[in-house]
């Protein structure tokens, strides 16, 4: 569990049931480790940090490293996705994607069918997939843009991996 830790959610943290927001705050951590190469808490009390801190900018943690944020839009709305209270966070990837200024992007992958649970949840899961490739996509694409010798260098594994997701879903 020590190397999740940086990606729990403030709730999850006090033992709140899981919801949908701990997983936009993991989205959050995980692009923000992506981005600077670490969680927003990587070390000390990592648990009292998450639960008790605001997390570090994006923008501070690159100048450390000398390296400029892709772009503003990101880091707002990372910082949006690693808010302490969940009604602060976006509510779901769409929220996410509409944030980073995403054209065309759905409101609904698909209408879920009314009747059986198991449909619903699949419905569901197919929009969260959905969401995260084309969040997934956009990142990368403005990491690539950006230019970030070190990072775009790290990434070509999982660029190429985008690419490929991309391709399949068209």
């Amino acid at each position: 569990m020590h190397s999740t830790l940086g990606y729990l959610s403030p709730q999850q943290i006090k033992g709140a049931e899981a919801s949908v927001l701990d997983d936009i705050y993991a989205l959050g951590a995980t692009i923000y480790d992506w981005v600077t190469g670490t969680p927003p808490f990587y070390e000390g009390e990592i648990l009292a940090q998450i639960r008790d801190l605001p997390a570090p900018a994006m923008k501070d943690r690159l100048a450390v490293l000398e390296l400029m944020i892709p772009s503003q839009r990101l880091g707002r709305n990372v910082a949006a996705c690693l808010a302490k209270e969940p009604g602060r966070r976006p509510q779901n990837a769409l929220e996410v994607l509409h944030g980073l200024g995403r054209k065309n992007v759905p409101q609904s992958v698909g209408a879920a069918p009314v009747s059986g649970t198991w449909a619903r949840l699949q419905a569901s899961a197919a929009e969260v997939v959905a969401g995260f490739y084309s969040l997934m996509a956009r990142v990368f694409r403005d990491l690539k843009a950006s230019r970030p010798g070190r990072i775009v260098l790290e990434w070509q594994p999982l660029h190429k991996l985008a690419n490929w997701l991309n391709r399949r879903r068209g």
